[in-house]
């Protein structure tokens, strides 16, 4: 759930929340068992200004400093962390963009979250010992499970920070400008000081980090991440099925490993076709990963808000949530000990788990229906496999051939997945 209140939703039940990017009911998270995470963007500051000022450089610095003097505490000590930990450009200017989006129409600051930086910094703002108290302290009412990073990877300015009072702080090698070859701060370095230091911290309490935009280019930040998720547009403007690649889809799914990824869907909810919006949650089963609902522009029209969106798509969650759990909690494992002899059918194995369940999942990820014959090593995963197995979405059953590899032949419509469920021990040689 993206900001909304889970208990206004119709039957919330049957839609499978476990983690909540909010902390606006925290008696209802903790009753139910949900986990909720402070909201923060620690990397960027998104400034309005009036559509009659004109976005000069001039006009956006004044503006930034008049900020940083106002009595409005929350916008004078944004302003100030974005004075002390805005990224400079090249020139020794501060990097911004001017934008004109839902949630501002104004620029947006580069800053440089690295928390050793001194001073009412980026990082202090967001994370210091007055909002530790405040959020984490007896006072709140109710228990927060940890701290939800925006956009850590997905930078809404530029890449390189020139500022050279930022070098004495890195705990990371400096690299090199790609066009003037200078040295600089990669705002990926930065991001990472940032997650490495927080996750510590939080982790000696029990708490967590649960990050947007996680996995997409970076591999170093998925260690000290605990819930990874990114938005995605898998399903166009027009509501037809855009899946994204395999190779990303196999990125995320190794660099979280056994911990969850989720993704929030952003389209246009009214013309979304129900053949594309089925395909999203298999294609999430395949993978074991989690689906979920946002907006077509992040910010308006937002799906968990409108129950004819979420009503008219429940029976999709009732069917395939429990399935991706089952699979999910399972724990993906990168050897499947089972090959396809048809290239457009992929296979993916989860498990064992400590009950000794296990499972494999199989997509065509072509435009045909395939047929393939699939082989499954009993000997590797420690198994013994009975004379037929039933597909957990279809509930059909397919015969097993007899020998040490068993196999089945089975035939996919375009773009479909199969689920099997693979009896087991725990250990043995998995």
């Amino acid at each position: 759930m993206a900001f909304g209140d889970i208990s206004t939703i119709e039957g919330w039940e049957d839609f499978g929340f476990k983690y909540h990017e909010g902390i606006n009911n925290l008696r209802f998270d903790d009753e139910q068992g949900i986990l909720s995470f402070r909201y923060t963007e620690p990397s960027t500051w998104w400034m309005n200004i009036d559509p009659a000022i004109e976005r000069t450089r001039e006009n956006v610095m004044n503006l930034l400093h008049q900020h940083a003097q106002s009595d409005d505490d929350a916008m004078q000590q944004a302003a100030e962390a974005t004075l002390v930990s805005g990224a400079f450009d090249e020139q020794g200017r501060y990097q911004y963009l001017v934008r004109d989006l839902p949630w501002c129409n104004g620029v947006v600051f580069s800053s440089n979250p690295n928390p050793h930086i001194p001073g009412n910094s980026e990082a202090k703002m967001n994370w210091s010992e007055k909002v530790k108290e405040t959020f984490y302290g007896p006072g709140m009412k109710g228990e927060l499970d940890g701290e939800y990073l925006d956009s850590i990877e997905a930078y809404a300015t530029v890449e390189e920070n020139f500022r050279r009072e930022h070098f004495h702080y890195v705990t990371v090698p400096l690299t090199f400008s790609t066009s003037s070859k200078k040295p600089v701060i990669h705002k990926a370095s930065s991001v990472y000081e940032l997650s490495k230091s927080l996750s510590r911290e939080l982790h000696q309490t029990g708490k967590l980090t649960f990050a947007n935009s996680a996995a997409w280019q970076f591999a170093f930040l998925c260690p000290y991440l605990d819930v990874l998720g990114i938005e995605a547009e898998w399903i166009d403007h027009d509501g037809e099925w855009d899946p994204p690649d395999d190779g990303s889809m196999n990125f995320k799914r190794i660099m979280s490993y056994h911990k969850p990824y989720l993704f929030l869907m952003n389209t246009f909810f009214d013309r979304i076709k129900p053949d594309a919006l089925e395909k999203y949650f298999q294609r999430c089963l395949f993978y074991g990963m989690f689906p979920s609902m946002f907006s077509h522009n992040a910010a308006d029209d937002l799906y968990w808000s409108s129950p004819r969106f979420y009503n008219r798509d429940r029976h999709f969650f009732k069917r395939y949530m429990p399935l991706i759990k089952r699979v999910a909690e399972a724990g993906w494992e990168p050897i499947t000990y089972a090959t396809v002899d048809n290239h457009a059918v992929y296979l993916e194995r989860f498990g064992p788990d400590a009950e000794g369940n296990m499972y494999l999942t199989i997509l065509n990820n072509s435009t045909e229906t395939q047929t393939a014959h699939v082989s499954i090593n009993e000997t590797k995963l420690n198994i013994e496999l009975p004379d037929s197995l039933k597909d957990l979405v279809s509930e059909e059953g397919v015969q097993m051939t007899q020998g040490t590899t068993r196999t089945m032949e089975i035939t996919m419509a375009p773009q479909d997945i199969q689920v099997y469920a693979l009896s087991g021990s725990p250990g043995g040689n998995v």
